[in-house]
C-alpha cells in the first residue's frame, strides 16, 4: 500500500510536469507560427503591392502611349513645335515604364515573353516620332502604321494586364487562405493550450482527493493487516534477518506455543527450534533470498517440550527500517503422522501383495513388459521375479493365442473399456498347460496417462474340473427328470385305473346293494370310496408338485394383490355362509411366473382358510414387509397355529402337524409352494402359535427387493 501510494506521488508529478509541459510546448509553437504567419503576410503583401505597381505600370504605359498619338496627331494638324516636343517627352515616359515594367516582371517568365514582344512593338512605335517633321501631315500610310501599332500595343498591355489581375487574384486568395488556416491552428492551439491546463488542474484536483483515498486506505489496510495478523488462526510472526529477534507475533502463535506475548518478543527464531536443528537454520538463514520461500517441514519445540512438526513459508519485508521476514508456521504434525501410517500402510500392502500365493499380481509397463512379481506369480506360473522381469507376458500364453494376436487385444481392450476378464488356458514354465482366469486393469495418473497394467491371475483349472462335473451331473439330472416325468405319467395312468375300478365297483355296490348292506357294510363301503377319493387327490397333488418341479418359468411383472383377491373370491364362493375378514394389501406387485405364484398363493390363502374353519370370526391377511433389507410377503391368519419347534417340517411332503380328520389334506401344499418360491430364487419360512394362528413369509428373489 505504501508503495502504491508513493507511486501514485510520482505519478502526480510526472501528470503536471507533463500537462505545464506540453501547454508551453503549444504556447511555443504558437508563438512560433504567429511569427511566421506575420512573416507571410508581409511577404503576401508585398507581392500583392507587387501586382499593383506592375498595374500601374501597363496602365501608365497604356495611356502614354493614347497621349503620345493624340500629341501626333495635333502636330500633324498644326505642326506647332509643342506638340513634337510632348510626343518626345511621352517617348521618354514610355520607355522609362518599358523599363520598370521588365524589371518588375523578372519574376514571371509569361510576362517577361509578353514583353519582349510589347518593347519590340513600342521600339517600333517610338521610332515614327523622328518622321514627323520629314512626313507631310496628310500622309495615310503613316498613320495606318501608328494605327497598327497602337492596336498591337494595346493589346499587349491588356494581355500583360489581364495575366497581372489573374496572379492578384491568386494571390488575395492565397493570402486569405493562409490567414484562416493560420486563424484556425492558432484557435485549436489557444483551445487545446486551455483544455490542458483545465485538465491539469483537474488532474490536481483529482490527485489530492486520491491521494486523500489513499492515505485512507493506507490507514485502513494498515488497521486491517493488524486485524488479520492478529486473527489469523495460523500462528504468524516476523523477525529480524539480522539479530534473529523476533519483532512481532500474532496471538495464534502465543497460544499455541505456550507462550505470553511479551515472552515470545524476547525470544530469537532460534529459540523455537531443538538445539539439533540450530545449525541447519542458521544455514538456511544464511541462504535465504528476497522472494517467497517455502521451507522443507521444520521441527519447532513449543514452551512444555513437546516438538510438532511444522510448514514453513516466509515473506520479505521492511519492519520498521529493518530487513525482516514475515513467517507462516502451519502445523503438519497430523498429517506428518497420517503420512507415516499411509508409508507404513503402503509397505503392509506390498508385503502382503508379495506374499499372497492364490493370486499371480503381476505388474507391466505400457508395452507390456513385466515390471513387478509376488509369490503368487512365482508359484502359479514357476517363474523366479529376477527370471521374468522386463520380458513380455506373452510367455504366459499357448502358441497359438500369440499366432491371432491375443495379448494385443486384450491390453487394446482393457485400455479402452477400463478392465479386461478372461478364461483361458496358460503356460507354466515347465510349459504344462492350466486353465486361468485373468483380470487386466489399466494404470491411469492423475491426467488419465496410460502408465501400465495390472495382471492378476487364478489357477481355476480345479474349478473348471468341478464346474465340467456339474454340468455332466445336470445332464444327468435332465435324463433322470426326463424319466421322472414318464413315469409319473406311468404312476398317473397305472394307479389311477386301479383306483377308478374300485369307485366304480363300490358306487355299484351301494347303489345295487344298498337295502342288502347292513350299517357295518356301509361303514366299509364309505371308507375304500373315501380312501380312494384321497388316494386320487395325492396322486394329483404328487403329480402338482412334480410339473411345479419341471415347469418351465416365463416371468413377468405380476399384480400380487389382484392374484390374492382372485384366489379369495374362489374359496368365498365355495362356503359363502362363513363369517371371515379378509385383508389384502392394495398395489403389491412383484416379477416372477405368474402362474406358479397364483399356484403358490392358492395353497397358503387356501391353507389359511382351512385352518381357521372352526374359528366363528376368522381372520386372513395377505401383505408386505421389509425383512434384512428384502421385501417379504406373508399371509397371516387367526386358525389353529402350530408349536413353533416343528416349524422346520411345514414345508416336507407328506408332513402334517394336525391329524387328518381335524383338518384335511395331503401335506403337500406347503412343499409346492416352498419349490415355487425357490424356483424365483427366494426363501419361505412359517412362524406360528398353538391356537393363535401362523404366518408364512416368502420373498421372490432380489429382483423384487
Amino acid at each position: 500500500m505504501i508503495h502504491e501510494f508513493e507511486s501514485r506521488n510520482m505519478s502526480l508529478k510526472n501528470k503536471l510536469t507533463l500537462g505545464f509541459g506540453a501547454a508551453l510546448c503549444i504556447l511555443a509553437m504558437i508563438g512560433v507560427l504567429s511569427y511566421r504567419r506575420f512573416s507571410q503576410e508581409n511577404a503576401d503583401q508585398q507581392w500583392v503591392e507587387h501586382s499593383h505597381q506592375v498595374l500601374e505600370m501597363l496602365d501608365s504605359t497604356l495611356a502614354s502611349l493614347l497621349e503620345l498619338n493624340a500629341e501626333e496627331r495635333g502636330f500633324a494638324l498644326t505642326r506647332d513645335s509643342t506638340h513634337l516636343q510632348s510626343s518626345r517627352h511621352l517617348k521618354d515616359v514610355v520607355e522609362s515604364n518599358l523599363r520598370q515594367i521588365k524589371t518588375v516582371t523578372a519574376d514571371n517568365p509569361r510576362q517577361q515573353a509578353t514583353y519582349a514582344r510589347l518593347a519590340d512593338l513600342i521600339g517600333a512605335r517610338v521610332a515614327l516620332i523622328e518622321g514627323l517633321k520629314t512626313q507631310p501631315s496628310s500622309d495615310e500610310n503613316l498613320e495606318t502604321s501608328r494605327n497598327e501599332l497602337a492596336g498591337k500595343i494595346r493589346t499587349l498591355l491588356l494581355e500583360m494586364r489581364f495575366e497581372e489581375e489573374k496572379l492578384l487574384g491568386q494571390r488575395l486568395q492565397e493570402a486569405a487562405a493562409g490567414n484562416r488556416q493560420m486563424k484556425a491552428i492558432l484557435d485549436v492551439g489557444y483551445a487545446f493550450s486551455l483544455l490542458l491546463f483545465g485538465l491539469t488542474v483537474y488532474a490536481i484536483f483529482r490527485e489530492i482527493e486520491k491521494r486523500k483515498e489513499s492515505e485512507e486506505s493506507l490507514r485502513r489496510a494498515q488497521e486491517q493487516y493488524r486485524l488479520l495478523f492478529d486473527s489469523n488462526p495460523i500462528p504468524v510472526w516476523v523477525y529480524d534477518l539480522e539479530t534473529l529477534d523476533i519483532l512481532d507475533v500474532n496471538a495464534t502463535a502465543s497460544n499455541r506455543y505456550g507462550y505470553t506475548r511479551e515472552e515470545f518478543l524476547r525470544l530469537k527464531i532460534s529459540d523455537l527450534r531443538p538445539q539439533s536443528d540450530v545449525p541447519k537454520l542458521l544455514k538456511n538463514i544464511r541462504e535465504t533470498t528476497q522472494s517467497v520461500q517455502d521451507s522443507r517441514p521444520w521441527r519447532h519445540e513449543k514452551k512444555s517440550g513437546e516438538i510438532i512438526d511444522v510448514q514453513i513459508r516466509s515473506y520479505p519485508l521492511n519492519f520498521g527500517g529493518k530487513d525482516a521476514r514475515l513467517v507462516v508456521a502451519t502445523d503438519i504434525t497430523e498429517q506428518k503422522k497420517a503420512e507415516d501410517a499411509l508409508k507404513e500402510s503402503e509397505e503392509r500392502f506390498r508385503l502382503i501383495v508379495s506374499n499372497i500365493k492364490d493370486y499371480a499380481i503381476i505388474v507391466l509397463n505400457p508395452g507390456g513388459q513385466i515390471t513387478s512379481w509376488n509369490g503368487g506369480a512365482q508359484r502359479i506360473k514357476g517363474y523366479k521375479a529376477e527370471e521374468i522381469v522386463g520380458q513380455h507376458f506373452s510367455i504366459f500364453y499357448p502358441p497359438e493365442d500369440i499366432a491371432v494376436g491375443k495379448p494385443t487385444i486384450e491390453l487394446n481392450s482393457a485400455r479402452e473399456e477400463g478392465r479386461f476378464e478372461d478364461d483361458s488356458w496358460r503356460v507354466r514354465k515347465d510349459g504344462s498347460r492350466f486353465w486361468a482366469n485373468v483380470v487386466v486393469t489399466p494404470l491411469r495418473d492423475d491426467v488419465g496417462t496410460l502408465r501400465g497394467f495390472v495382471k492378476i491371475t487364478r489357477d481355476v483349472t480345479e474349478k473348471r474340473k468341478a464346474e465340467q462335473e456339474i454340468v455332466r451331473r445336470s445332464l444327468e439330472l435332465q435324463a433322470a427328470n426326463k424319466e421322472l416325468e414318464a413315469f409319473s405319467y406311468s404312476v398317473s395312468h397305472d394307479l389311477r385305473a386301479p383306483l377308478r375300478g374300485i369307485e366304480g365297483f363300490s358306487q355299484a355296490l351301494h347303489e345295487d346293494y344298498h337295502q342288502q348292506l347292513d350299517d357295518t357294510a356301509k361303514d366299509y363301503l364309505r371308507r375304500i370310496r373315501s380312501a380312494t377319493h384321497r388316494m386320487g387327490e395325492l396322486i394329483d397333488d404328487l403329480l402338482n408338485l412334480s410339473r411345479v418341479t419341471r415347469a418351465e418359468m416365463y416371468k413377468e411383472r405380476i399384480d400380487l394383490s389382484k392374484l390374492a383377491i382372485e384366489v379369495a373370491q374362489e374359496l368365498k364362493s365355495r362356503e359363502p355362509k362363513r363369517a371371515i375378514s379378509l385383508k389384502i394389501a392394495a398395489g403389491l406387485q412383484a416379477e416372477g411366473d405368474s402362474r406358479l405364484i397364483r399356484v403358490a398363493l392358492q395353497n397358503l390363502i387356501g391353507n389359511a382358510w382351512k385352518f381357521t374353519s372352526k374359528r366363528p370370526q376368522a381372520e386372513i391377511e395377505f401383505g408386505q414387509q421389509f425383512s434384512n433389507g428384502d421385501r417379504a410377503y406373508f399371509v397371516r391368519d387367526n386358525g389353529a397355529g402350530f408349536d413353533q419347534s416343528y416349524a422346520s417340517r411345514l414345508f416336507g411332503a407328506f408332513q402334517r402337524l394336525h391329524a387328518a380328520n381335524e383338518f384335511p389334506g395331503t401335506g403337500i401344499g406347503l412343499a409346492t409352494v416352498q419349490r415355487i418360491i425357490h424356483r424365483h430364487g427366494g426363501s419361505v419360512w412359517a412362524e406360528g402359535i398353538v391356537n393363535r394362528g401362523a404366518t408364512i413369509y416368502f420373498t421372490l428373489g432380489r429382483r423384487n427387493t
